[in-house]
């Protein structure tokens, strides 16, 4: 728009992208622990508040509507993990009943969960963690100590930096190790 010689800006493209970046970075990386919107938001926030005061009349639009942005990521944050939460549980615990299936009929757990394709399952699905690049479940056999055959499995998946949620055959349980 042109006005007066001056070229004006709307600030909502800017804001657009920049909810879409930070959602989607967000959603690949879904990291619980220090998710990148809050983490970015705790440094970016207190700085726009402070500098708001400071700039000019276009760039404070920008400055609103980055701080708007931020705020509105901040809400939807426990909401994508919640999201992601409810497509992988499913999905792990029909890998655990495959996996008790498998150890039914052979005696034993499948060395990997490739093992497992495609009598009991189509393939092994990825978690619910990630757009981009899926994140994958963990598998790991446990042997108990006087025992040489595998009498137990781990199923794992990341849900965030350094962040594990962990079920245990043994315990039949599900646990988050951090």
């Amino acid at each position: 728009m042109v006005n007066s010689g001056h070229i004006t800006t709307y600030p909502w493209p800017y804001g657009l992208l920049l909810f879409t970046l930070l959602l989607l970075l967000e959603v690949e990386a879904s990291w619980w622990l220090f998710p990148p919107v809050i983490t970015l938001s705790l440094i970016a926030l207190p700085l726009l508040l402070l500098l708001y005061p400071l700039c000019t009349a276009g760039t404070k639009r920008y400055f609103l509507t980055t701080g708007l942005v931020l705020l509105m990521l901040l809400n939807l944050n426990s909401s994508v993990h919640q999201a992601q939460e409810q497509i992988t549980k499913p999905r792990a615990k029909h890998l655990i009943q495959q996996l008790e299936a498998y150890n039914r009929y052979y005696g034993r757990y499948p060395d990997s969960l490739e093992q497992l394709v495609p009598q009991y399952v189509a393939e092994v699905p990825p978690t619910g963690f990630g757009l981009l690049i899926p994140q994958t479940f963990s598998y790991k056999l446990e042997t108990e100590v006087h025992s040489t055959a595998p009498s137990s499995f781990e199923l794992i998946y990341a849900i965030g930096a350094m962040v594990n949620a962990t079920y245990s055959s043994r315990t039949h349980t599900w646990h988050v190790d951090n």
